[in-house]
C-alpha cells in the first residue's frame, strides 16, 4: 500500500472529486509554523511524538501540492498505522490472541493443549494440571459442545464442578477479562473526552465516575421523579428549588 501506485489511484479519485465539486487542488496552501524543538531536548532522541506528526524540512521544497500531500498526508498515515499495528500486534500479542481463540468452542484447536499454552503461561497456571484437566473436561462436554457459542457458555457448563477443574476455570475467566484488561485507553477518542472537558477539569473522581457511567449507561431508561424521591429521602436537610 506504500507505493506510488497506490498514491496515484488516491490522488486521481482526490482530483475528480474537487473537479466535481470546483476544489482547486493546485490552489499554494498556507505555510505553517515550524515546531520547534524545545532546548532541553536539543541532545535527546525523542521515540515518539503525536501521532500524524513528523519533520516537515524545507516547506517551500515540495514542487507541487502533489507532492506535499504524499510526504505529509499520505506517508505519514501509512506509516502512523504501521507503527500502531506493529506495536499492538507483535510477535506476544498475536500468540496470546491464537491462545485465547482456542478457548472459544467453535474453534477447529478447542482446548488444545499447545495452543493454550502462551495464555497459561501468561495467567501462571500449571501447565501440566491444566493438560490433565483438559483431557477430562473435553469427554464432560462433548455432547454438549455443539450448543455453545461464546467461552461464557463454558464457563457456564462447567460452574456446577469448578472445584474439579480450578486450573481451567481461571484460564476461562482469564480469556474473557482479558481483552477488556489489556485494551489501551485513548482518551481523544473515548467518552471521556466529552465528559472531563477543559471547563470540568477540577472534576473529583468519585463524581466523574459517577458521569462516566451515565454517559455509558446512556440507553438504560431512567424515571427522573424516582430520582428526585430517592435524593429527597437521603438527604432530607437538602431543598430543591424549582423555578
Amino acid at each position: 500500500m506504500r507505493n506510488e501506485t497506490t498514491f496515484k489511484c488516491l490522488i486521481n479519485d482526490v482530483a475528480d472529486f474537487g473537479k466535481k465539486h470546483n476544489i482547486n487542488l493546485d490552489q499554494p496552501t498556507r505555510l505553517r509554523r515550524r515546531a520547534l524543538i524545545p532546548t532541553r531536548f536539543k541532545d535527546s532522541v525523542i521515540f515518539t511524538t503525536a501521532i500524524g506528526q513528523r519533520d516537515r524540512g524545507d516547506q517551500q521544497s515540495f514542487k507541487s501540492n502533489e507532492d506535499k500531500f504524499r510526504q505529509e498526508l499520505f506517508y505519514s498515515l501509512i506509516d502512523s498505522i504501521l507503527l500502531e499495528l506493529n506495536d499492538r500486534f507483535g510477535d506476544e500479542n498475536i500468540l496470546l490472541l491464537a491462545s485465547v481463540s482456542a478457548v472459544h468452542p467453535k474453534n477447529q484447536k478447542f482446548l488444545d493443549t499447545e495452543e493454550l499454552k502462551p495464555l497459561a503461561s501468561h495467567l501462571t497456571i500449571d501447565i501440566n494440571q491444566l493438560d490433565n484437566e483438559l483431557n477430562v473436561v473435553k469427554h464432560f462436554i462433548r455432547e454438549k459442545r455443539t450448543t455453545m457459542n461464546t467461552i461464557k457458555d463454558l464457563l457456564t457448563e462447567l460452574a456446577p464442578v469448578n472445584d474439579a477443574f480450578p486450573a481451567t476455570t481461571s484460564l476461562l475467566r482469564g480469556a474473557l477479562c482479558l481483552p477488556v484488561s489489556s485494551t489501551t485507553c485513548e482518551r481523544s477518542f473515548s467518552r471521556m473526552k466529552l465528559i472531563k472537558t477543559y471547563c470540568r477539569n477540577s472534576t473529583g473522581d468519585e463524581r466523574l465516575s459517577d458521569l462516566t457511567v451515565l454517559a455509558v449507561e446512556r440507553t438504560f431508561n431512567i424515571d427522573l421523579e424516582e430520582t428526585v424521591d430517592i435524593f429527597s429521602t437521603n438527604h432530607q436537610n437538602s431543598r430543591i428549588l424549582l423555578r
